[in-house]
This record gives C-alpha cells, sequence and structure tokens, in this order.
C-alpha cells in the first residue's frame, strides 16, 4: 500500500496518521505499507517542511517503509516501486503472507522481472521524468 504526502507541505504529513488508518481498514492485514515524500526535487530549494529524519520516525513508528521521491524528475520513483515489491516478495517467501493460490507469489514474481529489466533501460535512456 503506497501512501504519498508532500514534504514541502506540514499538513500533508500531519494527515498520515488519518490515512494510514484508513488504508487499514481497506487493505489485507498482511498488507505492506509505503510512505512516499514527494516533491524531493523542492528541497534542494529550501522548500522542505518535513525533515527526512521526522519522516523516518514516523515510518518506524507505523511498520512503514519510507522513501523520498521526485515525480517532476522520477528520482526515487522506480527505486521505491522495486522496493515495496521486493519486500512483498520476501514476505510471501517467508509465509508472513497467505498466498493460498500462489497467485501474488506469480504476481510480484512478474512485476519484479519485468522492473530488473525496465530498470537497466532507464539507466539508459538520458531522459528525466517518472513517465507517468
Amino acid at each position: 500500500m503506497l501512501i504519498v504526502y508532500d514534504i514541502t507541505n506540514e499538513d500533508s504529513f500531519h494527515h498520515l496518521p488519518e490515512w494510514i488508518e484508513e488504508a487499514k481498514q481497506f487493505s489485507q492485514p498482511d498488507a505492506s505499507f509505503m510512505l512516499l515524500g514527494n516533491k524531493k526535487d523542492l528541497s534542494i530549494n529550501g522548500e522542505r517542511a518535513i525533515q527526512y529524519l521526522d519522516a523516518s520516525k514516523f515510518a518506524q513508528e507505523n511498520e512503514c517503509l519510507l522513501f523520498e521521491t521526485s515525480a517532476m524528475t522520477g528520482e526515487n520513483v522506480e527505486n521505491a516501486f522495486y522496493k515495496l515489491v521486493q519486500t512483498v516478495k520476501n514476505r510471501i517467501e517467508n509465509g508472513q503472507v497467505d498466498d493460498g493460490d500462489q497467485s501474488i507469489r506469480k504476481y510480484v514474481q512478474n512485476i519484479t522481472n519485468s522492473s530488473a529489466r525496465k530498470s537497466l533501460e532507464v539507466e539508459s535512456n538520458s531522459f528525466g521524468g517518472c513517465g507517468c
């Protein structure tokens, strides 16, 4: 489960507990959560309102992965998705996620293989942006 907040907006960060609780209500009990602090590109100009250390502490307290990304430049976007998929894959392999019919395992393996190939393609391109 991905939950995105804006690192330049304190209100966005302060809504995270509410958003996490709501997401937990509508997800599987063994769902993995990742917080994405977006607009990392603006932190260069001093527009950061949420420090990484504060976000990291919050993520640990709420058992969430954390990445800071930039949809504008594409920085860390693919890495974040790949890490979430790898986390789900590892949890399945360790028996922490119920996958009785193996459908989640097959889906995650397809994404993992696809992401690995795409990662090599993206690194060879010179353009930026998230491509969404």
